[in-house]
């Protein structure tokens, strides 16, 4: 089998949603105030959030995937920057505030408010729900944040981490679809 021909058959999609999922699981619990201080959130946000769905979505745009390769850029870049911000003002290089951040997470809802409208139109069902879960986690985060309601961050930390679980269920169905070459799993 040939380089080229491999990486035809390879789908980058679950790398992706592996990224998203993982991250939303530590970070979720994080906001929910489940685990402690944000190191891990923040490492989470470079790996997993950041590089992981970059790399899926540069992957997806040379494989002439449009949508996933806009998505999971979009995202990955999204979380680089995040965390560059957080990292800049843990130093005290960049004054960063609860309600700029909150911000920042409700414009990235209503993104992926348009993203959830093509997987619906695809009628990519667990796409689609992962990606409404998705933006009400933005939503509640953010405005929460904005407004400093500490109990919808934590509201908006659980529905992350339901997002994360759905995620990585997604993930896990397309990747044995994938490799077994039938439908096994609902995607």
């Amino acid at each position: 089998m040939s380089a080229s021909s491999g990486f035809e058959k390879a789908v980058p999609v679950p790398l992706g949603l592996y990224g998203i999922g993982l991250a939303a699981v530590v970070l979720g619990l994080g906001f929910a105030g489940r685990v402690p201080g944000p190191s891990l959130g923040i490492a989470y946000e470079i790996s997993w959030a950041g590089l992981a769905q970059a790399f899926a979505g540069w992957l997806s745009i040379r494989r002439g995937d449009n949508f996933a390769g806009t998505v999971f850029t979009s995202y990955g870049m999204f979380w680089l920057a995040l965390a560059t911000a957080q990292i800049l003002a843990m130093h005290g290089v960049l004054l960063l505030s609860h309600k700029e951040i909150g911000l920042w997470l409700v414009l990235y809802g209503i993104i992926t408010l348009f993203y959830v409208v093509v997987a619906v139109m695809e009628r990519a069902v667990v796409l689609s729900i992962t990606g409404s879960l998705l933006t009400i986690s933005l939503f509640l985060l953010g405005s929460g944040m904005m407004a400093g309601i500490e109990e919808v961050v934590v509201d908006g930390g659980y529905s992350t981490f339901i997002t994360g679980v759905v995620a990585i269920y997604l993930s896990t169905a397309i990747l044995v679809n994938v490799s077994l070459g039938r439908r096994i799993l609902p995607e």
